[in-house]
């Protein structure tokens, strides 16, 4: 009887610890729409989240979120703490060097927002002489540093901070991703009267944006589980509808 409780319980462990290494730990900020955002219940909601709930559907994963600022994602995946990071992270050469990353799941756009008549244009030369806000510790804010250095850029930690100095003045321009331009701020009236995207940049410097899920070089266990499950949400057209669902008409 002894041997098959020990049996039954060493079962049951290994269950446990089968069940515990089924579930993908998930890094995202909640703060950027339409990406991943709190709805007006209080959850965190999003293209990405459906993505990423789609993703471990069909890689058999049990998907838990972790919603945390920008600056602690990185360091919290270097730690250990997430498996994943699904965050709007777009890929670069630089990121290339410290992280790893899925296939790209979106391709957006950088583009300058700016009172409208403004006159500017979205170029190296139309902003040359202007103040353009940008989000700290972005693809944007780094591309800006490395080949704008002329062009006076001003970080920030949130967009909405950014919106507030664009309205007041102290900025002339946003410079940002399309999607969340047109989704957060553009598509409100008060704003879409008085403010515009100017253009996108066209720039060898600016390569449009593609987004990917990020993983730490040293501990990935399930990136290659992830990427059969979203090369099937591409192939499927599953991932299509998720975007359309949030950008209909932007992409």
């Amino acid at each position: 009887m002894r041997s098959v409780i020990a049996l039954a319980v060493c079962a049951w462990l290994g269950a446990s610890a089968a069940q515990a290494a089924d579930k993908l730990i998930i890094g995202t900020e909640a703060g950027f729409a339409p990406f991943a955002f709190v709805d007006s219940s209080g959850q965190v909601v999003g293209l990405e989240i459906d993505m990423g709930n789609a993703i471990c559907k069909r890689a058999d994963l049990e998907c838990e979120w972790n919603n945390v600022p920008w600056d602690g994602l990185f360091t919290g995946l270097d730690a250990g703490k997430f498996d994943a990071v699904i965050a709007g992270v777009t890929i670069t050469e630089e990121r290339k060097k410290r992280l790893d990353f899925s296939e790209p799941y979106f391709t957006d756009a950088f583009s300058v927002v700016a009172p409208k008549g403004s006159g500017l244009v979205a170029s190296h030369e139309g902003l040359k002489n202007m103040v353009v806000g940008t989000l700290t510790g972005t693809a944007v804010s780094g591309f800006m540093k490395e080949h704008w250095a002329d062009v006076e850029r001003r970080d920030y930690p949130s967009w909405d901070e950014a919106w507030v100095d664009l309205t007041a003045g102290r900025v002339d321009a946003i410079l940002g991703y399309k999607s969340q331009m047109v989704t957060t701020y553009l598509s409100k009236p008060e704003n879409s009267a008085k403010y515009e995207i100017v253009g996108d940049l066209d720039d060898p410097d600016f390569p449009p944006p593609q987004f990917g899920i990020a993983f730490s070089k040293d501990n990935h266990p399930y990136m290659s589980k992830i990427d059969e499950a979203l090369a099937s949400l591409k192939a499927d057209k599953t991932l299509d509808g998720i975007i359309e669902k949030y950008l209909s008409g932007q992409k």
